[in-house]
C-alpha cells in the first residue's frame, strides 16, 4: 500500500513499520492513478512525503490529513462528479477535521483521537442489493471492529439505520453512495465516523440522546488504541468487500440483522427532512429487517425504507 501524509507523526500513530519517507511531488505522481485534483483538493499546498506498508489486505493507497478543511467524503464525492478518475481500493484519513458530517447533512464532530475515514471502491461488476450492501458492509465492520477489544465483544449493535452504539450511546456512524451505470457498480463510497480515544462534545437529542467513545467502555487505554482499532477496521472491510464480491451479499445482510438492536422493540419513526421539521409517521414493534434494510413493523402493512428512529421507553 503506497500511503501519502502530511504529516509523518501522525501516520506513525495509524500505521507502524512504515518505510523510509519521500517526497510525493518529487518521486512523481502517475495522473492516470492518481490525479492531481484529488492531491490538490486533500493537501492543498501542504509539502506531503511518501512511503509504503506491505499488507495482504486490498488497499492500494492511504492518504493521510492531520487536519482536513473539508470533509473527504463530500471532496470525493464532488471530484467524482466532475468525472475526476478516483484510484480503486482508496483510503483517507483524517486526524480531525471541519464540516464533517453523517447522513442528511447533520454534522459530526471530528475530533482527534478518533477515527475519520472514506472509502473508494470501484468493482466495476453487478452486486445485488448494492444500495443496502454497501451501509450494512460499513456498519458489520465497525460493529466487528469493535468485537476485537478486550472487554466489548457482542456490546456493539447496530441502530438503524446507520448508527453504531453500545449501551445505547452512539460511538459510530457510517454513510455511502454507489454510482451504477448499465447495472455495473463503477464507484462506491463509504464514510465511517468512529469515536474511539475522545468523546466528542454533541448536544443530545432524542435521535441521539447520548455520544460518547469506545474507551468509555475499556477498563485499559491500551486496549483501545485508534491504530489497533483502525487496524481491525480495514481488516474487516477487506474482508466483507471481498465476500461481497464472491456474491455474498445475503451473509452481509444477514449479519446487520443479526447485530441490529431494532428487531423486537418497540420503536417510533420521525421523517427526516432536511429543515429538521421531523413529524412521527409510524410507531410499533420491529418484527423483520428485509433484505433493502427496510423496517417491517407489527400491524404496518407497507415497510419502512426511511426515516429516524426512536426506541420507546
Amino acid at each position: 500500500m503506497i500511503i501519502f501524509s502530511d504529516s509523518i507523526e501522525y501516520a506513525d500513530i495509524l500505521f507502524s513499520n512504515l518505510g523510509e519517507w519521500n517526497s510525493g511531488k518529487a518521486t512523481g505522481l502517475d495522473p492516470d492513478e492518481i490525479p492531481a485534483q484529488l492531491f490538490k483538493g486533500l493537501y492543498g499546498d501542504k509539502k506531503v512525503l511518501k512511503t509504503s506498508k506491505k499488507s495482504k489486505a486490498c488497499w492500494q493507497y492511504a492518504f493521510i490529513v492531520e487536519n482536513a478543511p473539508v470533509s473527504h467524503y463530500d471532496l470525493l464525492l464532488e471530484l467524482n462528479r466532475e468525472r475526476t478518475v478516483l484510484p480503486d481500493r482508496t483510503l483517507c484519513l483524517a486526524g480531525s477535521g471541519d464540516k464533517f458530517h453523517g447522513q442528511r447533512n447533520r454534522p459530526w464532530a471530528a475530533v482527534p483521537g478518533n477515527i475519520h475515514l472514506t472509502v473508494v471502491l470501484k468493482p466495476e461488476r453487478k452486486i445485488s442489493n448494492f444500495q443496502a450492501c454497501f451501509p450494512a458492509l460499513a456498519a458489520v465492520s465497525v460493529v466487528e471492529a469493535i468485537d476485537g477489544i478486550k472487554g466489548l465483544f457482542g456490546r456493539a449493535g447496530i441502530k438503524w439505520v446507520n448508527d453504531v452504539v453500545i449501551d445505547e450511546v452512539k460511538t459510530a456512524g457510517f454513510i455511502a453512495h454507489s454510482q451504477c451505470l448499465e447495472g455495473l457498480i463503477q464507484t462506491a463510497f463509504l464514510g465511517i465516523g468512529l469515536n474511539v480515544e475522545t468523546t466528542p462534545e454533541v448536544e443530545s437529542s432524542r435521535f441521539v440522546p447520548e455520544v460518547g467513545s469506545l474507551g468509555d467502555f475499556c477498563d485499559r487505554v491500551d486496549t483501545c488504541r485508534q491504530s489497533d482499532v483502525l487496524h481491525r477496521l480495514l481488516n474487516a472491510l477487506d474482508r466483507n468487500y471481498k465476500a461481497m464480491l464472491r456474491g455474498e451479499w445475503k451473509a452481509i445482510i444477514e449479519a446487520y440483522r443479526q447485530r441490529s438492536l431494532v428487531l423486537g422493540r418497540e420503536v417510533t419513526i420521525f421523517s427526516d427532512p432536511v429543515n429538521k421539521n421531523q413529524k412521527e409517521i409510524y410507531a410499533g414493534r420491529v418484527i423483520g429487517i428485509g433484505n433493502n434494510l427496510e423496517l417491517y413493523l407489527e400491524g404496518q402493512e407497507r415497510p419502512v425504507y426511511a426515516g429516524r428512529l426512536v426506541f420507546k421507553k
